[in-house]
């Protein structure tokens, strides 16, 4: 460990109060309007000081660290950091990047971070000299690192950009059957609507799952039901139950076309609609064709601004429907498709945690003396 010695942050830094900026005050410009969430706008002057900027979180994301090389203007939910002389902006920035101040946020409500608590927290102060080699060290570090985190996630979207083209010809492009409209091979259609309010929640095994747009997941998932209902308390006048073995597709909000396939009775909520096929139409291949078509459905859909895909919009829609065996060769096929995409999506975040780990070490090791960067130079992992 460095024999460095430790000092409060107030001793070599203040965080500074942003100013509150409402939309209507901004004047178009080419500085940076940046809260805790980062960069939303734009302005035409700064607020943070000369030369670049340390910005953290105040309400929202506290604790966040951002970089700018260029002066922003910092709205009222962050701080800017003014740096005194005995410290490097640059070494600052990733001795802040470290903090876990976001574990010691203090307003119950908006997580809110104190400036008190961040002005006495402690940390290590080498030379400037030895900072400005830190800082060199691990700008060329994490840059490295971050990007291998590119390259990762670039990957994640090209495999599922594949996957959705795979399956688009498998259940639409390559089956020789003519298109017609859904409504001719559903046996019915149904929307969700608002769970009774009385009573208990049941038991898993006992009740009935209610579904909201967000039990709908990825490639055809549907997760744990917001609530569990009494049996009793469903009927089809009031809440409707989604039958077994349906396609239920999000028919209105930000996720409007994301598809699920639903193997238990459930019911939902009234942004959901549920599909239970024909005798000529599997609802897993017609799950797989529908999830494919995810961007034409919205694309497409009523109401431009917030899409709206409804039952008859749904019914008019048009789908291909070749024999059940072929329906079932091909629905095998994506279905071992997708799980190989998911362990390779898997691996992937695996990855990119492993690195976000390594660089938060590299940095914690770089700050703390625990790493020589004058030895550690050109070393890679």
């Amino acid at each position: 460990m460095s024999e460095w010695p430790t000092v409060a942050l107030r001793h070599i830094a203040r965080l500074e109060y942003g100013d509150a900026l409402p939309g209507d005050a901004r004047i178009d410009g080419d500085v940076p309007v940046v809260g805790s969430g980062g960069t939303d706008s734009t302005h035409n002057h700064a607020n943070s000081g000369p030369g670049p900027a340390i910005v953290v979180g105040r309400k929202g994301s506290a604790g966040s660290v951002r970089w700018f090389d260029e002066p922003v203007h910092v709205i009222d939910t962050a701080y800017w950091v003014r740096t005194g002389s005995r410290i490097d902006s640059r070494f600052l920035y990733y001795v802040l990047s470290v903090q876990r101040w976001s574990e010691t946020t203090q307003d119950v409500g908006v997580p809110g971070l104190s400036r008190d608590l961040a002005h006495a927290t402690k940390v290590l102060l080498p030379p400037l000299d030895e900072q400005r080699r830190i800082a060199d060290f691990l700008d060329t570090e994490t840059a490295r690192l971050d990007r291998l985190l590119v390259a990762v996630q670039r990957q994640g979207h090209v495999a599922a950009e594949r996957l959705q083209a795979i399956v688009e010809r498998h259940t639409w492009l390559d089956v020789d059957t003519p298109a017609t409209p859904l409504r001719r091979s559903i046996a019915e259609i149904k929307t969700g609507s608002t769970p009774p309010t009385a009573g208990r929640d049941y038991s898993r095994s006992q009740g009935i799952g209610w579904l909201s747009p967000g039990s709908i997941g990825e490639r055809l998932t549907i997760g744990e039901p917001a609530r569990i209902l009494d049996p009793a308390a469903l009927s089809d006048g009031v809440v409707p139950r989604f039958a077994a073995d349906s396609v239920v597709i999000v028919g209105i909000g930000a996720t409007a076309g994301r598809v699920g396939h639903l193997r238990a009775i459930a019911t939902g909520n009234q942004q959901l609609t549920a599909i239970a096929t024909g005798p000529t139409l599997s609802a897993r291949f017609l799950a797989w064709q529908m999830w494919s078509r995810t961007s034409e459905l919205r694309a497409l859909a009523p109401y431009t601004t917030l899409p709206i895909i409804g039952n008859d919009y749904l019914k008019s829609v048009l789908v291909r429907v070749p024999s059940l065996e072929r329906q079932h060769e091909i629905v095998t096929d994506m279905d071992a498709t997708a799980g190989r995409t998911e362990l390779l999506s898997y691996q992937r975040e695996r990855a990119v945690l492993l690195l976000n780990e390594r660089r938060q070490a590299l940095i914690t090791a770089a700050v703390t003396g625990q790493l020589d960067v004058t030895t550690a130079r050109g070393v890679r992992s």
